[in-house]
């Protein structure tokens, strides 16, 4: 069976890598939470991922219920112990990816799961390189772009469709059409309104602006104050990163 294939020179080097990556990040997140000296994951499915990874490599230790796990490897000892490993089964490889993807991916610990080349923190590159060198994505020394091949961790997490778009992708996009939109109805006082505002306030102070002059179907060039009894939040909207896009383009088209 292709899955039980022993693991290649660079994907046990990944391996390695990405033990190393999620020990530090759930010492971080859950160390200071410990419970009889056990690692409490509180029932949270990213960090149940994280700790059911390092238990495949023997960095932790279920404890008698599923949320508890006994870190018996320090981390600073983690990247010693996994080169010591006599093997890491494909099974424990999978595991530590979906892992990492899931963790690193939704909790801001610096890769994203867009489709489009990313920026990456100095401490992923050597973990950006051993995933080009596997092929899960390219890596020119400065951006990380995805292949297909990480398309069913993505998708077991939820980060990726079906059809392997990313779904913050799509969501970005829609949001970028909707803020758009916006700006192609904007009358010219408005935007100077607009401009000046943020001058005085920053995006904040726009966004407010913005919220006062859009009656829920068009922008009125007089702005809304509150109703009494009617909070202006309550009225219809956009939300706050359409109407973020909706100033970037602004500023975008004033150059």
């Amino acid at each position: 069976m292709a899955d039980a294939a022993p693991l290649t020179l660079p994907e046990r080097q990944l391996a390695n890598e990405m033990a190393v990556l999620l020990a530090a990040f759930m010492w971080d997140r859950l160390g200071g939470e410990l419970m009889d000296g056990q690692i409490y994951n509180i029932g949270q499915s990213n960090f149940e991922w994280g700790c059911d990874a390092l238990n495949r490599v023997g960095v932790y230790k279920q404890g008698k219920h599923y949320t508890l796990h006994h870190p018996i490897v320090a981390v600073s000892d983690v990247r010693a112990h996994m080169e010591a490993l006599e093997e890491v089964d494909r099974a424990a490889f999978e595991s530590l990816l979906t892992a990492l993807l899931d963790n690193f991916i939704d909790y801001g610990s610096g890769l994203s799961a867009s489709r489009q080349p990313f920026d990456i923190p100095v401490d992923l590159h050597r973990l950006a390189k051993l995933l080009d060198q596997c092929g899960y994505a390219t890596w020119d020394g400065k951006e990380l772009q995805w292949t297909d091949k990480p398309a069913p961790q993505m998708q077991l997490r939820y980060l990726w469709e079906e059809d392997g778009t990313c779904s913050a992708d799509l969501e970005a996009q829609a949001i970028e059409a909707e803020a758009q939109a916006l700006i192609d109805r904007m009358p010219d006082v408005l935007r100077r309104k607009l401009r000046k505002a943020h001058a005085v306030g920053g995006d904040f102070r726009a966004i407010e602006v913005m919220q006062r002059h859009w009656t829920g179907t068009g922008w009125s060039h007089i702005g809304r104050r509150e109703p009494t009894g009617i909070p202006l939040s309550s009225q219809p909207q956009h939300g706050v990163r359409t109407y973020k896009a909706a100033f970037r383009l602004l500023s975008e088209e004033a150059g």
